[in-house]
């Protein structure tokens, strides 16, 4: 018997408005099926309904979450940014449903306003996919690895002008063929920290930046693989306007 107390609409509508006071979500947790099955339906009787407008971030352990209880929280206008983690040290998760072709079950077009992505697979082998994310901007990566894959992938991000990236392994790359080539057409700013000063930066010289401004790489690698990726960088960034890099090198010239 229903407690006659309860208020199905007045609680949906006293729920609408508390999310939309909401601007800051983690999620590392999954919801029950029957719980999750339960609110798209409810979601889907109050269709006019707009719920976590205002949502500017969402952190998501990809680890102990799953597409039905993350995307709860998106709509068309937010979240703006998301931060993601992998915990699962050397594996991998199922992680396809961030940019998967299937709408209804694409993160990426579940919130299709996500202008900046934070990603922390220090530990994992297989970094996601983000190039649905057609409003993307800014990444900012820790990865163990990075391979050719997706390297490529992230090239094709539309609107990715400002890219953070830190590789925590040393010498560890996959999948690049001798003459492998990715060219990131819109790249404006690029800071890369690698694992060793003494690691040639392989995924520098394998790549074009046509219109790359800034380029911070840390620590500075020796001389040599200096003068390589200078002269590298001359011939397919001819816009730049700093390239910076740690300071030992410096107070060795």
């Amino acid at each position: 018997e229903l407690d006659p107390e309860f208020n199905d609409e007045a609680d949906w509508a006293k729920f609408v408005a508390i999310s939309n006071k909401v601007t800051k979500v983690k999620c590392n947790f999954v919801l029950p099926t029957s719980e999750a099955t339960n609110f798209y339906q409810r979601r889907k009787q109050h269709d006019g309904d707009t719920l976590f407008q205002n949502v500017l971030e969402l952190i998501v352990n990809m680890s102990f979450s799953d597409f039905l209880t993350a995307s709860i929280v998106c709509s068309p206008k937010s979240p703006k940014s998301i931060r993601m983690y992998q915990v699962l040290i050397g594996g991998s998760t199922d992680d396809g449903w961030l940019s998967q072709k299937i709408p209804l079950l694409s993160f990426a077009s579940c919130a299709p306003s996500v202008e900046s992505i934070y990603v922390d697979y220090a530990y994992s082998h297989q970094a996601p996919s983000l190039h649905r994310f057609a409003q993307l901007r800014v990444v900012d990566c820790h990865i163990f690895s990075v391979a050719f894959r997706w390297w490529k992938d992230l090239a094709t991000c539309p609107r990715l002008t400002d890219l953070r990236l830190q590789q925590t392994a040393e010498n560890r790359t996959s999948g690049w063929a001798p003459d492998a080539h990715v060219v990131f057409p819109i790249l404006e700013k690029f800071r890369y920290t690698t694992a060793t000063k003494y690691m040639v930066s392989l995924v520098i010289t394998r790549s074009s930046f046509p219109v790359l401004r800034h380029f911070i790489i840390h620590p500075c690698p020796l001389p040599d693989p200096v003068e390589t990726i200078t002269a590298h960088l001359r011939d397919h960034s001819p816009l730049l306007q700093e390239f910076s890099s740690a300071e030992d090198y410096v107070a060795q010239q």
